[in-house]
């Protein structure tokens, strides 16, 4: 009783917080309670949403046979019918060689056997007397045995029928012996997968305060380096793809979420403070799954459907505290400080879905563009940044054909 009595005496100022605001984290904890389950089942879902965009992407890569070997054994098909040409051509050269005894040449020997034949008598008209002519053609010595260039010159027909003749190539050898522009153009007929890292850096439409800082609340421009990833399907000028950003993060528009009044009662002064409390920046994951389209030359245009999950949230309180004596303020001292959110999260959705154009700069083993876009669903639930707008840029290594 006397430790009572000596604590009423001593007048100490008693600070008893509000019941507004302490029915108030009562119900938002209890809200929170109600909404786990249905974030866990909304994380299950879009999980295997994910699993099914990626068996989506990954089916029409699939081919009917092996295009490679079926290549090759056209080729061997080429190879074996080359040789069975060749041994063929071999074949009709030694008959060619051996057929010669079908043909009589006129020889020296023969010749001279013809010169003495006998000749018939042919009567002269002087003399009366037989003189003998020769009654052949055959010429005899001292006669001019020069070739007659202006008779042609004729080819025994028995020959025709043993000149090889060039075999033709079977339709398969027609099909693999194509011009540089088929190959070409079969090569763009092709599925095409391309994969590797991506990295990805918001353009701060908002302002550069806390662009680096992390859930730390301080500044950690390592994170920007983590890389994600990306991969991709492309049949001509057409291309689907997919790609995940562990390390995403969003500026968020400097708009206030929550105004807290309270008192402050000292013996000699009443503080009376104002917080003014908004979100400035977000750190989460992505993926998002996408359709593009080759303009002109390099450049590819497309249009994405991202899905952002975010795990942190950094806020900032701007204090106003007013000191007040006998029903007048005599001081106003403003302050801010930067904190990470932890429970006030009922204020706010957890996930978002944005939708995205890109223009992209396309190389063999590098790509780089813009992206931008809006978000679809709402970030607070109540007053703060709702749709918010995003614009980054990206660089990514491509490895594959």
């Amino acid at each position: 009783m006397a430790d009572w009595q000596t604590y009423h005496d001593s007048d100490l100022p008693i600070s008893v917080p509000p019941v507004d605001l302490a029915w108030q984290d009562m119900q938002s904890r209890l809200d929170r309670e109600k909404r786990r389950p249905m974030m866990l089942w909304s994380k299950l879902a879009m999980t295997l949403a994910l699993l099914l965009s990626w068996l989506v992407i990954l089916e029409p890569v699939r081919y009917k046979g092996n295009p490679v070997a079926a290549r090759s054994a056209a080729g061997n098909e080429i190879s074996n019918s080359s040789a069975s040409t060749r041994q063929e051509n071999t074949t009709q050269t030694k008959d060619l060689a051996n057929s010669s005894d079908l043909f009589e040449y006129p020889s020296q020997s023969t010749n001279k056997q013809n010169r003495k034949q006998k000749t018939k008598a042919q009567p002269n008209k002087n003399g009366g007397q037989d003189v003998y002519e020769p009654a052949t053609s055959e010429p005899m010595v001292g006669d001019d045995i020069s070739p007659d260039l202006t008779k042609e010159k004729t080819t025994p027909k028995a020959t025709d029928s043993l000149i090889a003749q060039p075999k033709k190539t079977t339709d398969t050898a027609k099909s693999i012996n194509t011009s540089p522009e088929d190959d070409k153009k079969k090569e763009e007929d092709d599925w095409k997968i391309r994969f590797g890292p991506q990295w990805e850096l918001q353009i701060p439409t908002t302002g550069f305060n806390g662009y680096f800082d992390g859930p730390s609340v301080k500044p950690e421009p390592w994170r920007n380096l983590i890389p994600g990833l990306w991969l991709e399907a492309a049949h001509g000028k057409n291309a689907i793809h997919f790609s995940f950003m562990p390390m995403q993060q969003q500026m968020v528009s400097d708009k206030t979420f929550r105004i807290q009044n309270s008192l402050i009662q000292n013996p000699d002064t009443t503080i009376s403070r104002e917080e003014t409390k908004h979100i400035y920046k977000l750190l989460g994951m992505s993926a998002s799954i996408g359709y593009a389209r080759n303009l002109r030359g390099n450049w590819w245009g497309g249009l994405n459907l991202q899905a952002s999950w975010w795990q942190q949230a950094l806020a900032q309180s701007d204090v106003q505290d007013s000191y007040i004596v006998s029903g007048q303020v005599v001081d106003t001292r403003p302050s801010t400080y930067a904190y990470k959110v932890t429970d006030e999260w009922s204020y706010f959705n957890k996930m978002q879905t944005f939708m995205m154009a890109d223009l992209t700069y396309r190389k063999q083993r590098w790509q780089s563009g813009l992206r931008s876009g809006i978000a679809l669903t709402p970030f607070s639930k109540g007053d703060g940044p709702s749709n918010m707008f995003r614009g980054s840029v990206f660089f990514r290594w491509s490895f594959g054909k």
